[in-house]
C-alpha cells in the first residue's frame, strides 16, 4: 500500500467553491490505498460538509479540479505529512493555508 496526501485546491469563486464557507469541512487527509483513484475514494466516504454544499459541484474530493493528490513519497524531502488546526476555521485562516500550501 501507499501513502496519499490529498487537500482542497482553492477555486477563488465563492459560488463554485466547495471549502467555503469553511465550518465542518474537511481540507487535508493523510490516506493509505493503492492507487490514487482509491484514495480519492477513502476522501470522499469520510468527507464533512464538502459534500453536501452546492448542488451543482461534483463530490470534491474525487475530482482534481477542487482536490489535490500526491503520494508521499518515503525518500522525500523533510515535511509535516498531517497537522490538526482547530475547527473554528476561519475563511481567512482558510485562504492563509492554501496560500502556504503553494
Amino acid at each position: 500500500m501507499k501513502l496519499w496526501k490529498l487537500w482542497a485546491n482553492v477555486i477563488n469563486k465563492d459560488s463554485e467553491d466547495p471549502w467555503i464557507p469553511s465550518a465542518g469541512k474537511v481540507f487535508r487527509l493523510i490516506i493509505r490505498a493503492e492507487t490514487e483513484e482509491r484514495a480519492r475514494k477513502v476522501a470522499h466516504q469520510h468527507a464533512g460538509r464538502e459534500n453536501q454544499q452546492i448542488d451543482n459541484i461534483p463530490a470534491p474530493w474525487l475530482s482534481a479540479n477542487y482536490s489535490s493528490c500526491v503520494e508521499v513519497k518515503m525518500d522525500g524531502k523533510e515535511e509535516v505529512i498531517f497537522a490538526e488546526i482547530s475547527d473554528d476555521l476561519t475563511d481567512d485562516d482558510y485562504n492563509d493555508l492554501q496560500q502556504s500550501a503553494d
